[in-house]
């Protein structure tokens, strides 16, 4: 079993107030004869907001000296898993989890923004100190 990312329970928490179950703890994804493992997986209960929606999600911190170090391994893995997911489970939506400030620098700026949208990145924003979900990005 990997280790869970520093941040994983203020996500699991932040996606709980807002009404999601989680489902998956980790979300499991077989790769062969090995099994990979999405942080989370969660539905939205009938009746809600969100009814009746199944999400995926990968946790990250962006706490390496690196801020482009950790984006470079973040969109991999989201792009793999996004991969795998597809062809498993394709009702289910990945997003990637990041902290705000992480998303200041390096999605919410021209240039970042641009190739989330190109390259169809669904993001969770979560605020590291207020330990909840800022925003939904499509």
């Amino acid at each position: 079993m990997s280790r869970k990312d520093t941040f994983h329970e203020i996500v699991v928490s932040a996606l709980v107030r807002e009404g999601w179950t989680i489902t998956h703890d980790p979300y499991v994804l077989p790769f062969g004869i090995h099994d990979l493992q999405i942080d989370l997986g969660a539905e939205m209960p009938i009746g809600a907001e969100r009814e009746g929606r199944k999400i995926a999600v990968e946790i990250k911190s962006f706490l390496s000296i690196s801020t482009f170090g950790d984006l470079y391994h973040a969109i991999g893995q989201f792009q793999f898993y996004h991969s795998l997911l597809k062809r498993r489970e394709a009702e289910r939506v990945l997003y990637l989890a990041l902290p705000e400030d992480a998303y200041h620098t390096v999605f919410d700026v021209e240039e970042g923004n641009a190739f989330r949208r190109e390259s169809e990145i669904k993001l969770i924003v979560y605020g590291r100190e207020t330990e909840e979900i800022i925003e939904w990005i499509e």
